[in-house]
């Protein structure tokens, strides 16, 4: 026997009989607890190279979503649900909801399934996608090494993505370390009301009418529906997020001999995280990164006998860095440039740069601060 622990808050959405009080960057959780009996005859997936991984799911935070139906579907036909919270509005490329299905050791899975409600368009998109198990095999069995022990260790997720079009992005996951698999398309879907109902095991007597569910939803999403009034769906965005660029992050400390970078951690628009550390922090090379979106700097600094660690976070401003990245890459991506992190030898203050030969542009609208790292 095999067992599925499923994490994640079911929520009816319906006119009046709805309770719906997901607040940001809380999820309610429960936890479902099913035994299933395992066939006694092999599959053609005991024969594949397993690894240890979990599914979940995500949506832009103004651009709310619930999942009708979605799963990654392995060779032998079996598959792995995406059940999702209500609503999906937890950030791009970040954790949802998971389930912790059968073995802990799965196949890399060679297609996904999805059908979903984006709130904001009150509109259902549906999707079957082969996935490039080539691809995500090497990944998970390249792995990376572990930003805390520092020793090597895999991907632990898959993430879906959801967005306003029909847009689908697909992740692999790990602890400060996530790689895009790959875009999708879905297409307007021709799930009705009736079998959305009944697929999410809502009460057949709630309303049917789509207006008055996704009405239900966005009365309580204040700030999605801010949103949409003043910048609209903003179809595209999350293929611009997308867009790569040659670039190469560097820490600079002023005067100072004894300071040694310990952890880099970026974080970027199209989801992506890459946390460099040990050797692969020792010489950060030029590869296409996306636009950064949050920055952190650890590093340690030795006055007296006394060897003190320090932590740096920004948050950058959007707005400033799309037009700083046209700026230094102008039309042309691949030109090698520099993210240039300078520390003083306070170690209590910092500038951030994205530069290169001829161009150098300051990033001083993102919110940061530097700790004490405990």
């Amino acid at each position: 026997m095999y067992m599925i622990m499923l994490q994640t808050k079911k929520t009816h959405p319906g006119a009046v009989t709805m309770v719906n009080k997901y607040k940001k960057s809380y999820f309610l959780t429960f936890t479902m607890l099913l035994l299933v009996s395992l066939m006694s005859c092999q599959s053609p997936t005991s024969s594949m190279k397993k690894f240890e991984w979990l599914p979940t799911e995500c949506a832009p935070e103004l651009y709310p979503a619930i999942i009708a139906s979605a799963s990654f579907i392995f060779p032998d036909g079996q598959r792995a649900p995406i059940i999702g919270t209500d609503p999906i509005k937890n950030g791009w490329g970040e954790d949802g909801t998971t389930a912790v299905i059968g073995d802990e050791q799965k196949p890399v899975p060679v297609k996904l399934e999805i059908t979903w409600l984006s709130y904001t368009e009150s509109k259902f998109y549906s999707g079957l996608f082969d996935l490039p198990v080539d691809k995500i095999t090497k990944l998970f069995a390249k792995g990376y090494t572990h930003p805390y022990t520092l020793k090597h260790t895999s991907y632990k997720g898959m993430v879906v993505g959801m967005a306003p079009g029909g847009v689908v992005v697909v992740w692999i996951q790990g602890i400060n370390n996530q790689v895009e698999i790959g875009r999708y398309q879905a297409q307007p879907s021709k799930i009705t009301v009736e079998q959305f109902i009944a697929i999410k095991g809502y009460s057949s007597d709630m309303t049917h009418d789509l207006g008055a569910i996704v009405e239900s939803i966005m009365k309580d999403e204040p700030e999605a529906t801010a949103n949409l009034k003043a910048k609209g769906l903003q179809l595209g965005l999350w293929d611009t997020y997308r867009e790569r660029f040659n670039l190469k992050p560097v820490v600079s400390f002023e005067q100072s001999h004894n300071a040694k970078v310990t952890e880099l951690f970026m974080h970027f628009y199209n989801g992506e995280q890459e946390d460099l550390v040990a050797e692969a922090l020792q010489k950060p090379d030029y590869a296409e990164r996306a636009r950064l979106k949050n920055l952190r700097v650890k590093w340690t600094d030795e006055w007296g006998g006394k060897k003190t660690k320090y932590l740096l976070e920004v948050k950058l401003n959007e707005t400033e860095v799309f037009k700083a990245y046209k700026d230094v890459y102008g039309d042309n991506a691949k030109q090698p440039a520099e993210l240039f992190i300078q520390l003083n030898p306070g170690n209590n203050k910092y500038r951030l740069f994205l530069q290169h030969d001829t161009k150098k542009i300051e990033l001083v609208k993102g919110e940061g601060s530097i700790y004490l790292d405990v």
